[in-house]
C-alpha cells in the first residue's frame, strides 16, 4: 500500500516499478486509468493488451473467467477494473445491476 497525491501518480509509480511484460486491461475501463498504461507502453516499459471482447458485447462485464482465460505467460499485471464505465459514466452495483 502506498499513498499518492493522485490516482494518475500512483498508477505511474506502479507502471514504472513493474517488471517488463504485458498488462491486461478492459476496453470498458475508465479512460483516465488507461492513459498511464498507454504512456508506459510508449516508453517501452510494458505492452498493453486489451481483454478479448465478447462478440456483439464490446463492453461485456469483466469476469474472473474471462481474465483467467486471457492471462498469458508474459502477463505481469491485470488492471483493477473500475465500477464506472467510460462510455456513460454510470456505476454498476456489486451484483452487476445499475445504481
Amino acid at each position: 500500500m502506498a499513498l499518492a497525491s493522485s490516482t494518475s501518480l500512483g498508477l505511474m509509480q506502479v507502471a514504472v516499478g513493474l517488471p517488463r511484460g504485458e498488462v491486461l486491461v478492459s476496453s470498458a475501463e475508465f479512460l483516465s486509468n488507461l492513459y498511464t498504461w498507454w504512456r508506459a507502453e510508449e516508453a517501452e516499459l510494458t505492452t498493453v493488451r486489451t481483454l478479448p471482447p465478447i462478440a456483439g458485447r464490446p463492453l461485456a462485464p469483466v469476469t474472473s473467467e474471462r481474465v483467467a482465460a486471457a492471462v498469458g505467460p508474459n502477463t505481469v499485471a491485470v488492471i483493477a477494473w473500475t465500477s464506472a464505465r467510460c462510455c456513460r459514466g454510470s456505476r454498476r452495483a456489486a451484483g452487476g445491476g445499475r445504481r
